[in-house]
C-alpha cells in the first residue's frame, strides 16, 4: 500500500484544525476563568458596599433620632422662656402696682390735707 504525497497534506490540515479548536478552547477556558474571578470579586465589592450603605443608614437614622431630640429640647426651652417671661412681665406688673401704692401712700403722708 502506498501513500500519496497529499494525503499527508490532508491528515495534516484536520490535525491542524483540532489543534486550534483545543487552543481556542485553552483561551475560552481563561477567559472563564479570569471572569469567574471578576464575577466573585464585584460580588465581595457589591456584599461590601451593601454593609456600608447598612452602617450610613444606621449614623443617618442615629443623625434623625438626634436632630427629633434637639427639635424637642428646643421646643421645651422656647415654652420655658415664653413661661418665664409671662412671669417676669406679672412681676413688672405687681411691682408698679406695688411702687403707686407706696407713693400714694408717700404723697398721703407728706400732704395729709390732700
Amino acid at each position: 500500500m502506498t501513500t500519496e504525497p497529499g494525503n499527508d497534506e490532508r491528515l495534516d490540515s484536520p490535525a491542524d484544525i483540532v489543534s486550534g479548536i483545543a487552543q481556542t478552547i485553552d483561551e475560552t477556558n481563561k477567559i472563564v476563568n479570569s471572569n469567574e474571578r471578576l464575577i466573585e470579586s464585584l460580588g465581595q465589592k457589591i456584599d461590601e458596599t451593601a454593609k456600608i450603605a447598612d452602617r450610613n443608614e444606621r449614623v443617618v437614622q442615629a443623625l434623625v433620632d438626634a436632630m427629633a431630640e434637639a427639635a424637642a429640647e428646643r421646643r421645651e426651652n422656647i415654652r420655658l422662656i415664653i413661661q418665664q417671661q409671662s412671669e417676669v412681665r406679672d412681676l413688672q406688673i405687681k411691682n408698679y402696682r406695688m411702687w403707686e401704692i407706696l407713693r400714694d401712700r408717700r404723697n398721703q403722708d407728706d400732704n395729709p390735707d390732700a
